[in-house]
């Protein structure tokens, strides 16, 4: 099932996916590596 919203990151309204680390739901553009753009920087 594909999920569409506003990016818990950068608020733009897209596809999002779960970040398996903090359980937020993030667009692709903020999803990389396998987490959140916030989780690699550790701010999560």
């Amino acid at each position: 099932m594909e999920v569409y919203g506003l990016c818990a990151v950068c608020g733009k309204g897209a596809k999002l996916v779960t970040c398996p680390l903090c359980g937020r739901n993030v667009c692709m553009n903020c999803y990389v590596a396998g987490a959140c753009k916030d989780c690699l920087k550790g701010k999560k």
